[in-house]
């Protein structure tokens, strides 16, 4: 079960209003890539374009920070993490707020992840930014199969090879068509036959 619908905006003001790690950690720790796939949360890009770049850009850095603090001593500046942001919206901005966080998550939890620098940030985020499209197409294919009309999957070749018979013979013995097909020209196949 996903997050009520209320809760589905509440990382952005959360991140902003200078809530710490602990609060952010005790409303979103169970956010995984299914959940925030079916919550269906606002895009990087629908944020970007409804509130500027800004907002979004400055939550995900203080998200990217934040994290940063968890791989050693060297902690990300800020100028750092505005880009690695920047980045992020604009290569993978099909993104919420929610999946960078879920992202940052599983980061801090890999083993042997190493020292946090902006290139194994963007990496990770196009791996999970390709994670959850094909997540999102196997939802799309589930979703069909269980929407398909039962006569398809009843359809056999026997079947169709009938329909093809009737359809044939329907316009085969036809006067008309039969007419139209003795009067025309052979092709160049049908000279090279003679």
């Amino acid at each position: 079960m996903g997050l009520p619908a209320e809760r589905k905006q509440l990382l952005l003001p959360t991140v902003l209003g200078e809530a710490t790690k602990a609060d952010i950690a005790k409303e979103f720790s169970s956010l995984t890539l299914e959940r925030v796939a079916e919550n269906k949360y606002p895009s990087l890009t629908r944020i970007k374009h409804d509130q500027g770049v800004d907002k979004p850009g400055r939550a995900l850095a203080i998200l990217i920070i934040e994290a940063s603090t968890s791989f050693g001593d060297e902690v990300l500046d800020k100028d750092t993490a505005l880009e690695v942001a920047y980045e992020v919206i604009s290569n993978v901005g099909m993104l919420s707020l929610e999946d960078c966080y879920v992202c940052l998550r599983e980061m801090k939890s890999e083993k042997q992840f190493g020292k946090l620098n902006a290139n194994k940030v963007l990496v990770k985020f196009k791996d999970y930014a390709e994670r959850k499209m094909a997540h999102h197409e196997r939802m799309s294919i589930s979703k069909h199969m269980a929407n398909k009309h039962p006569d398809n999957a009843n359809r056999s070749s026997g079947n169709q090879r009938e329909a093809y018979r009737q359809f044939r013979d329907q316009y085969v013995n036809d006067p008309k068509i039969s007419e139209y097909q003795t009067n025309e020209k052979p092709t160049a196949n049908a000279k090279r036959k003679k």
